[in-house]
């Protein structure tokens, strides 16, 4: 009989009631936040664990616990009214792994996966009815096609789901769930038959949806992934049109499909192989570039796939798809040089990894070589070769120690050997070089600029002041500016006297920001060339130092708690306008007074410590290593910074302490900081080159703000190459 029929005895001898959770209610626990990209395809718990992993991926073969009668050992999944028949102790295996690791803080991922079974009735309940029998590797699609099969397929997702998501976490906590294997080179890993790309993409949409409603039913925070290796526009050379497509056309049909039937949360599990899977050193690729078109993307290039998802038709409620590296790993060549060149390879992908925020893990495969891998070495050990195992450790290998250390402060010890074989001189070299963000702001910012005062008639802060001194800028450093996008504001800048008859609605302005943010401006136009006329900012300096308080601070927009982009608030306005009156010369009274204050205000927010750094860098003030300290431990692990050390990271606040930090005396820490803020900056920028708006409160949506936001972000990557 089934274990449903003793469910209450077993309740009542302190047992587990399995069946009886299938109805439980959600469970609320946010998604686990790792310290750490390091993770593994496990296969020695203890080892792994010595080895600091925070992230692992199993594989679950749906085929080991699905029975096909109400046998001893089973329970009874209730799917639309019919039961299907699962047995629970076939998983006896997995949960050791899962809670072993997952009680240590370890974020797993399921692999969702299967394999042909040996039993023919089996085979046709659980693949679809078009797996080909000569599938390479005996992995077949989900039966989304019959009845039976889509019902047995919600049941064994939802009890992955339901088991590993449980409250108390009884078997360990799983947070990932896997669709597949490589789906788009399905002939050999997600078999299908002989399918074209649109049946295949409607097919894997079926089994996506499904893992996901089974996971939403039992978590409100578990994540699906869709698998996809890293042939990225063309298919992989092994296999025809009908067994193999490129990535990104297939991922952008899969997107379509999803949206025309409603859309949901989704995200995508990427194999960037080397192009060349035994040769390790992957900085060489050939085929992996930096352009949308590029044949593959690999650790060389893996820029290229979060800006693909960054996309407005990609994302989901607004924002990019997450992206895990599920599996990957690096060949140990024959020679003496093998063990060495494979962790180099390591090496250097695990650092540009960790220049990519939308990355949340990098699962190295493998643990162990193994014999059925076509001669490939990948692992950490070697295996024992004179045994019958496929994969019996023998010795650890060079990269297992650089694997140990990859995210420990010993890292730069560990990596330093891999610098001359990759043939460069610092890590920061390896920093994401996608199409430069800089060049998309300033498209934005060459439209945005003269369109203000074109349509309305008027001189605006954000587009006049913020926006076109972050033009000035990257005008300065070498960019290609629109000449015409400068041409009125520069007009306009050059005579301080008619600032006073600009058009805008008085009820939107003050003037002391209007004076401070034209005035800033107008120095960067000098110090660009733009205006030669020093006269003009002695002028414009006058009618700043007029309204300094008498506490020798400009106390703009006070009432805010941490400042904004268009309205600064008072530390941030003083030290403009101390910029500003420094530069001109001419009022060193004022510029006195507002330096003093800058001396001794202290800050209460994160944009505050950061224009506070700003002025103790300049002028080497000791406190300046604090505030580098601060703005170390409040920095979140997406790389950005928010207005205080608790809140959500906000581009505005971001680019606050890059700049601050690039002002201040460089340190291998400071770079650090510096990439990781970057990245964020990087991976939050829209699609047409702007930012969304900071606003206070966060989440309000102002134009004057985005512009004023852009500026600020424009500025600081300016500031930090």
């Amino acid at each position: 009989m089934t274990l449903r029929a003793v469910a209450v005895a077993w309740w009542l001898c302190g047992t587990a009631v399995l069946f009886a959770s299938q109805n439980r209610t959600i469970n609320p626990d946010p998604f686990p936040i790792s310290s750490s990209k390091k993770g593994l395809q496990v296969q020695m718990v203890d080892d792994a664990l010595a080895l600091g992993v925070r992230h692992a991926a199993l594989n679950v073969n749906i085929s080991q616990f699905v029975a096909l009668t109400n046998a001893a050992g089973t329970i009874e999944w209730i799917v639309d009214g019919e039961p299907v028949f699962l047995k629970p102790a076939a998983l006896a295996g997995l949960d050791a792994q899962v809670k072993a690791l997952s009680d240590r803080g370890v974020v797993i991922s399921l692999i969702l996966l299967a394999y042909e079974p040996n039993d023919l009735a089996l085979k046709r309940i659980l693949l679809h009815p078009d797996y080909s029998p000569q599938a390479p590797n005996r992995l077949g699609a989900f039966n989304t096609a019959t009845p039976e099969g889509l019902r047995t397929l919600r049941a064994c997702f939802e009890f992955i789901a339901e088991r590993y998501t449980q409250p108390g976490y009884p078997h360990g906590r799983a947070a990932n769930f896997i669709v597949g294997n490589e789906v788009n080179s399905h002939w050999f890993w997600y078999n299908l038959g002989r399918a074209r790309m649109e049946k295949l993409a409607d097919e894997y949409l079926k089994a996506v949806r499904i893992c996901h409603d089974a996971v939403r039913k039992y978590s409100t925070s578990g994540r699906v992934y869709l698998s996809l290796e890293h042939h990225w526009n063309i298919r992989y050379p092994g296999g025809d049109p009908a067994q193999a497509f490129p990535a990104r056309p297939f991922l952008d049909s899969f997107a379509r499909r999803a949206r025309e039937g409603g859309d949901f949360e989704w995200h995508v599990a990427f194999h960037p192989y080397p192009e060349n899977l035994f040769e390790p050193r992957t900085w060489n690729d050939k085929s992996a570039t930096l352009s949308e078109t590029t044949p593959r993307i690999t650790f060389k290039n893996l820029e290229v796939l979060p800006a693909h998802l960054r996309r407005p038709e990609l994302r989901y409620e607004g924002k990019p798809r997450r992206i895990i590296l599920s599996e990957q790993g690096f060949h140990t060549p024959s020679g003496p040089d093998g063990e060495t060149l494979q962790a180099a390879g390591y090496a250097y992908a695990w650092h540009r990894v960790n220049g990519i925020p939308e990355i949340d893990s990098f699962i190295l495969h493998r643990h162990v070589d193994h014999a059925a891998e076509g001669g490939l070495k990948l692992g950490l050990w070697s295996r024992n070769e004179a045994s019958g195992a496929a994969s019996e450790p023998r010795a650890k290998k060079k990269i297992y120690d650089v694997f140990l250390r990859a995210d420990t402060a010993e890292w730069r010890e560990a990596f330093e050997f891999a610098l001359p074989i990759i043939g460069i001189e610092r890590w920061e070299q390896l920093a994401p070089k996608e199409p430069d963000p800089v060049r998309k702001a300033i498209a934005f910012l060459a439209r945005e600029v003269p369109a203000w005062s074109r349509d309305n008639h008027c001189y605006s802060c954000h587009n006049n002041g913020d926006g076109a001194r972050a033009l000035y800028d990257a005008a300065k450093l070498g960019y290609e500016v629109p000449v015409g996008s400068l041409a009125d504001t520069t007009t306009w800048l050059s005579a301080p006297l008619s600032w006073d008859r600009n058009k805008g609605d008085p009820g939107f302005s003050d003037k002391r920001l209007a004076n401070l943010q034209f005035a800033a401006s107008l120095l960067a136009a000098l110090q660009s060339g733009h205006v030669t006329n020093r006269a003009a900012l002695q002028s414009a300096a006058g009618r700043v130092a007029s309204d300094q308080g008498a506490n020798g601070a400009w106390e703009i927009d006070a009432q805010s708690v941490a400042g904004s982009p268009a309205t600064y608030g008072s530390v941030l306005s003083t030290y403009m306008a101390f910029k500003v009156l420094r530069e001109a010369g001419s009022e060193e009274t004022a510029a006195r007074k507002a330096q003093q204050w800058l001396a001794n205000v202290k800050p209460v927010n994160l944009p505050e410590t950061a224009m506070l750094l700003l002025v103790s860098g300049e002028h080497a003030n000791a406190t300046g290593t604090n505030y580098i300290k601060r703005l170390r431990e409040a920095q979140t692990i997406d790389g950005g910074w928010g207005p205080f050390p608790d809140s959500p990271p906000e581009v505005f606040d971001t680019a606050m302490a890059l700049m601050a930090l690039a002002a201040s005396r460089e340190t291998d820490d400071t770079r650090d900081l510096i990439e990781r803020g970057r990245g964020f900056l990087a991976a939050n920028q829209n699609t047409d080159g702007s930012w969304p708006a900071t606003t206070r409160p966060h989440g309000g949506e102002s134009y004057a703000q985005q512009v004023s936001t852009t500026a600020w972000a424009t500025l600081a990557l300016l500031h930090t190459r």
